[in-house]
Formats: C-alpha cells, sequence, structure tokens
C-alpha cells in the first residue's frame, strides 16, 4: 500500500502487524518512514525509538532516524544515528549517502564529498543522484570543469532504458549534451509521468 501511496492503509496494516506481533521490530521501523514520508517526523522517531530498543543492530532504523533529526535541526543527533548505522553495516552505501547529506546540508563539504564517493563505491549501479550530489559539491569545492567532466563519463556508464530518465535528463544539460528548450520539454513529460503515477 505505501508504494500505491495508499499512506494511512500502510500505517494500519503495519499497526495491525504490531498487535499480533508487539516485538515486530521491522514494523515499527516501516511505519515510522510512512510517517516521516507523510511530514509526521516526531512520530515516526517514537517508532524508530521502538525499532532500535527491540533491534540495537537495526542500522535502517537509525539512519531514518537520523533522516528525522536532521529535519527537526537535531544536528548532533542526526550524526550520531548515521555514524551508528555505518558502524553497525558499513557495506550500505544508503548509510554514507545519508551521512554525506548531512555533511553537506551543515557546508561540511570535503566529508559530504568523501561519504558520497563511498556510497558510490560501495553501490556504482546505485540511484543516480548519488553523482550529482558528488557534481554539485565538487562544483560548491571550485572543481566545476572536472566535475562536469566526471558527471559525463559517469551518466555514460549507465546502461539507456534503466531507471528514470529524468535525472538522465538533467545530466545532459548540465554536461550541454542538450539545450535548455529540451530540458524544459522532458520536465514536461517528466511531471506528467508522475501524475500518472500517482493516479493508478
Amino acid at each position: 500500500k505505501w508504494e500505491q501511496g495508499d499512506y494511512q492503509g500502510a500505517i494500519d496494516d503495519y499497526g495491525k502487524a504490531i498487535q499480533l506481533n508487539p516485538q515486530y521490530d521491522d514494523a515499527y521501523c516501516y511505519r515510522g518512514i510512512v510517517k516521516s514520508d507523510q511530514g509526521d517526523s516526531y512520530a515516526a522517531i517514537l517508532d524508530f525509538n521502538l525499532a532500535i530498543a527491540l533491534n540495537p543492530k537495526f542500522d535502517i532504523a537509525y539512519r531514518h532516524r537520523g533522516i528525522a533529526n536532521l529535519e527537526h535541526g537535531r544536528t548532533q543527533l542526526a550524526f550520531a544515528d548515521f555514524n551508528k548505522a555505518i558502524d553497525i553495516n558499513p557495506a550500505s552505501s544508503q548509510n554514507y549517502a545519508a551521512r554525506g547529506h548531512a555533511h553537506f546540508h551543515n557546508s561540511q563539504l570535503p566529508s559530504a564529498l568523501a561519504d558520497y564517493r563511498q556510497a558510490l563505491q560501495l553501490d556504482p549501479g546505485g540511484p543516480v543522484y548519488y553523482r550529482y550530489f558528488v557534481y554539485n559539491i565538487r562544483a560548491k569545492m571550485g572543481e566545476e570543469a572536472d566535475a562536469r567532466a566526471d558527471l559525463l563519463l559517469q551518466l555514460n556508464q549507465i546502461p539507456p532504458g534503466t531507471g528514470d530518465e529524468w535525472p538522465r535528463t538533467i545530466g545532459k544539460f548540465l554536461t550541454d549534451q542538450i539545450p535548455e528548450n529540451l530540458l524544459i520539454t522532458a520536465a514536461d513529460v517528466s511531471g506528467d509521468e508522475t501524475k500518472t503515477r500517482q493516479q493508478r
């Protein structure tokens, strides 16, 4: 239900699962993620706390609690959660990307760059936005020309027809492969496709 956009239905289902098994740590964690997606970060943190209490090695719960803490300006708590998630599961690219975003949010650009590069090293075929953060961070650090060349190389390594084409289109614009009018057209198409998915 969550993937279909039925957030309340997903919350209700996780609640029923918890009633059947109050020790179900996954249910608390994923209910928290749904609540966070709905904008109810405070309630989400309570669920993440419960998931962690039941399973102190639950790196996903730490990561998402860190994201929620960051949204509320609790930077130190967020970093503590991200560091714990990485300590538990250093093989997760998502844990490094989450901490990298926190570093970026905190204007700690070298640390942000290191974390996003580690995320890409762990998952070379991971989300395209990892590559855009590397580009954006390097551009802010005064390395825009090299960053553009690196982004172009990264984009060319992604097989065509895999995943969302919209991020790749942005990359093509940033690297001067397409003009602005084609970017605008692609944005309209991407927006229409998003609306269609939401209406299904």
